[in-house]
């Protein structure tokens, strides 16, 4: 092999030995002579005889045949470029396969590799074995070692195997290789398609590596053949704030330079909530990135994953223990509810984009599902109440109880205990204006955070001033509870654990009567900060608790249905993390799942070559390229430089051009030869493939087009739709289209057509990554996507159809911008026909278009997509006589003019973009434009 060249029969090459040989020879023999008719060869016959040296073959015929000759025996040397590594081993052959989602990213270099494995030892008699390194069921195990098979099997095998979900555990495989150590004596050939990652215990890794050694020749794959690798991106974990959303990226490897990428953040039904960008600087191997997300949003969050990464590890799921809390209010009865002097007024202000609340007794908020409650200036509990409290307290809830003239007046009474066992610290007893309670002459400022407090970072404001507070009574535990405090030193926010619990006390009241705090922003965070003190509902859980599986992570990160024989989970087993009998996914019912995730916080994750487990094995580098045959291109050659040598020949014998001279016609032959025998791969191969005659057709004429499923009947309907939307256009608009077409995503150019209907079955695949990115960049260069799941008369409530399902496996790998149900006003209702909804076939459901103002707009402010259940080319579709294919249920003909209605709008704005937008805002124009000229 030089470099990428290679030949199929090396000895072939033997042959070139001979050339200088062949050129002495024909050196020695001179060219047929010419023959000339001469009228004085009677006199020359009186001549005596002489000796004479014959002429010699010229020089630059020799060379036309030697070369013709070389490009003759290399050619039966079969030359190759990108060929496979030759191994020259004649031993059975152990392919070990690491199948876990580290490889997943890049699992067609696999494939390939398999592929040529069972290529290179197709003519052959060896036996193949397939080790894969992901542990598998317990019913399974033994599956993951076959063979022995055959080249056909494992090119097979090449075709059909995926990655999984968990990550190798090759110490779990070395009692598959004793088994293996009769076939294998030292003499096999071991191929080890490496990920390049280890995730637990370096040791139980070079165990592996050694007894691989000891069956025979190793040689490991790489992507690179350098020692440093691209490496592994994870999502290692997601952790949740008051404010925010923490992600922790890890590397594999150190990153060689700074390594920016995307975190995508997911609803449960599959839209785009938010995006953040994270950085891993140079030589880091992990990074934590903030994510801004409103608790009323981390609610709905189904998964974060990193973009442009296709592997169960850089996919974080989420399950209920990120819904945001129920809060529960409880004010006094002296109170005026929903007033500015109400406490819990303030309270509802400060928490309302990021809490639910719920009213009630005290009583019936301990028995609801509320994980905080807040007590505004209660002080006297009955009973039942107090020990109610008290157990939900104790369950994990969280108490806020804020101070006022009540609580005051109950502190002076040293019998009410069970008020005192849910107050963290002792209140004082008696004392000047409300008993307990100090007053000043002169406001007091804050005077600091505790640094172990949930405040410690946060930032005092100067212009907040307390007037009146109840005092705790000192003590060592009221400054060790002390979470806030004034400038005096005594308390403002007070709180201590109790059981899972927590109870808080704000030593002001809620309501600014007593101090400034409610109403500055401070007061927001401080809310914020302690509603995330709340236990989980997944926390909570009964350890004993089984959950069925519901949906599980395939190898790429995508979830899937679960095979029929996963068995269910309990909590305890959930909190342990994934393993072959429990794969990564959620389990459970749908509204709230548990997630086990594919990686933690506790996963590491490091290089195999740094702990020296490749050993002495010789690496190689993954083939991305097929193999090219080059002997065809020899013989051509050859075959042009014998007929360069004829025609030379023919030039000194003086047959083919009479008149010339030798020299000049001899350099015009033999540079003609050059240019025609010189190199030509490198400009074959950048030949621009023809252009097929669909993509003239719709550049030529503009054309609505539909994806094709490849189920007949849906795409006949899709047709039949987008022809009779097609006819309405032209009868009713300026728009003359032409037919529809069908287009295949892979293969058809989508930049040709402004808007695309998609028809989502139950069975639509997920699309390969390269399309997905076309889908993206057809939406982001200004395309217009339908998405129709056809299911809006079959969805109740928040259930999900198996389109639904389809669709939210797909746009869970896009890039979607943030979507909204379509508002009233939007320019899909304005764009032809004045409308206020996008009626089809049904009109159930509601139809989702790009949230407006959505961060990181391209299109100026028009929708790149539009998901619905409407069944519109149903709806549309006609016949050949412009006749309805559909019947439309309720709403009959007048359901069928307004869909077609729909359909003009959503062409229109297509194609004409938000123009619409600047006359639905023409008289604020106007007045502006009117107080320009008056200034």
């Amino acid at each position: 092999m030089i470099g990428s060249l290679s030949f199929a029969a090396p000895l072939v090459l033997v042959a070139l030995a001979v050339l200088p040989v062949l050129w002495l020879l024909l050196r020695a023999v001179p060219q047929a002579p010419k023959r000339t008719r001469f009228p004085g060869l009677f006199f020359l016959r009186q001549l005596r005889n002489r000796e004479e040296t014959p002429s010699r073959t010229p020089w630059p015929l020799l060379l036309l045949r030697m070369l013709a000759l070389a490009g003759l025996i290399i050619g039966l040397a079969g030359p190759r470029l990108h060929a496979p590594e030759e191994t020259g081993g004649t031993g059975p052959v152990l392919v070990v396969l690491d199948d876990g989602w580290p490889a997943a990213d890049t699992w067609q270099l696999r494939r390939t590799a398999l592929a040529a494995i069972a290529a290179e030892t197709a003519d052959t008699d060896r036996q193949i074995w397939v080790l894969t390194t992901t542990p598998l069921e317990t019913s399974r195990q033994e599956e993951a070692l076959r063979g022995p098979m055959t080249p056909e099997d494992l090119s097979r095998y090449a075709d059909s195997v995926s990655p999984r979900a968990l990550a190798p555990e090759r110490g779990e495989t070395i009692p598959l290789l004793r088994e293996l150590s009769q076939s294998f004596d030292g003499s096999g050939d071991i191929r080890w398609l490496s990920d390049g990652v280890y995730t637990g215990s370096d040791l139980p890794e070079r165990q592996f590596a050694n007894r691989l050694g000891e069956l025979g020749r190793v040689s490991i794959y790489r992507e690179q053949l350098d020692a440093v690798q691209p490496g592994v991106q994870a999502l290692t974990s997601i952790a949740y704030r008051a404010d925010r959303l923490e992600a922790v990226v890890t590397l594999s490897e150190p990153a060689q330079a700074d390594l920016s990428g995307t975190l995508n953040v997911s609803a449960r039904d599959g839209r785009l909530l938010q995006q953040a960008s994270f950085t891993v600087a140079e030589g880091a191997t992990t990074t934590r990135t903030d994510i801004d997300l409103p608790l009323t949003l981390r609610n709905e969050i189904g998964a974060v994953r990193i973009a442009g990464e296709r592997s169960a590890g850089a996919v974080q799921l989420a399950d209920a223990s990120s819904r945001r809390s129920l809060v529960g209010i409880a004010g006094s009865g002296e109170q005026l509810s929903g007033t500015l002097l109400d406490g819990s007024f303030y309270i509802r202000q400060a928490l309302a984009p990021y809490a639910l609340f719920t009213d009630g007794t005290i009583g019936d908020l301990a028995a609801s599902d509320a994980t905080v409650i807040f007590l505004d200036d209660i002080g006297r509990l009955r009973p039942g109440d107090a020990e109610a409290l008290g157990q939900w307290v104790e369950d994990g809830g969280v108490l806020i109880r804020f101070a006022g003239p009540t609580l005051a007046d109950v502190a002076q009474d040293a019998s009410r205990a069970a008020e005192s066992e849910l107050l963290p610290v002792p209140l004082r007893g008696g004392g000047r204006a409300f008993g307990g309670a100090l007053t000043w002459e002169e406001p007091q400022s804050l005077g600091g955070f505790a640094e172990d407090s949930p405040f410690g970072d946060m930032e005092i404001d100067p212009e907040i001033v307390v007037r009146r507070q109840i005092l705790a009574r000192p003590g060592a535990d009221t400054a060790e509870r002390s979470w806030a405090y004034l400038a005096d030193g005594t308390p403002l926010v007070t709180a201590r654990p109790r059981g899972e619990g927590m109870l808080v006390l704000f030593h002001v009241t809620a309501s600014p009567s007593w101090s400034e705090l409610p109403v500055s922003g401070l007061f927001v965070e401080m809310l914020r900060r302690l509603t995330a003190l709340s236990v989980t509902e997944a926390a909570s859980l009964d350890p004993d608790q089984t959950f069925a599986p519901y949906r599980v992570l395939d190898g790429f990160g995508t979830l899937t249905d679960p095979a029929d024989t996963a068995e269910p989970i309990t909590a305890a087993q959930a909190s342990e993390g994934a393993s072959a009998d429990m794969l990564p996914g959620l389990y459970g019912s749908p509204d709230t799942p548990l997630a086990v995730n594919a990686v933690t916080a506790q996963t590491s994750l490091g290089p195999l070559a740094a702990i020296g487990a490749y050993g002495n094995a010789r690496p190689r580098l993954y083939q991305e390229r097929q193999p090219v045959t080059l002997a065809r291109w020899f013989f051509i050659a050859a075959i042009l430089l014998v007929i360069a040598e004829m025609l030379y020949t023919m030039l000194l014998q003086n047959k083919l051009i009479p008149g010339l001279k030798r020299a000049g016609t001899a350099a015009i032959i033999l540079a003609a030869c050059a240019i025609t025998i010189s190199p030509t791969g490198d400009a074959m191969a950048q030949e621009r493939p023809p252009i097929d005659r669909k993509a003239i057709e719709s550049a030529l004429n503009t054309r609505l087009a539909y994806v094709i499923t490849g189920d007949r009947e849906i795409d006949t309907l899709s047709d039949a739709g987008l022809r009779g939307l097609s006819f309405e256009l032209a009868r009713r608009t300026a728009l003359e289209p032409a037919d529809p077409v069908g287009i295949t995503l892979a293969t058809d150019d989508l930049s040709l057509y402004p808007m695309l209907y998609w028809p989502v079955t139950a069975t639509t695949p997920v699309p390969a990554e390269d399309v997905l990115a076309r889908i993206e960049a057809f939406m982001a260069n200004g395309g217009l996507i339908v998405f129709d799941t056809r299911d809006g008369e079959r969805v109740i409530g928040n259930s999900q159809t198996p389109e639904g399902l389809a669709l939210r496996n797909i746009l869970e790998l896009m890039n979607v911008p943030p979507l909204e149900p379509m508002p009233s006003g939007h320019v899909l209702g304005r764009s032809f026909y004045l409308m206020d909804d996008l009626p089809g076939r049904s009109d159930q459901g509601p139809v989702w278009v790009e949230a407006q103002g959505a961060v990181g707009n391209l299109n100026d402010g028009v929708t790149p997509i539009i998901i619905g259940g409407r069944d519109w080319a149903a709806a549309w579709a006609v016949d050949q006589y412009q006749r309805p294919l559909r019947p439309m249920g309720p709403g009959g003909y007048r359901q069928r003019e307004l869909a077609f209605r729909a359909g003009i709008n959503m062409a229109m704005v297509a194609l004409t973009g938000n123009y619409k937008v600047d006359q639905l805002q023409a008289e604020a124009l106007l007045e502006q434009l009117g107080e320009e000229a008056d200034q």
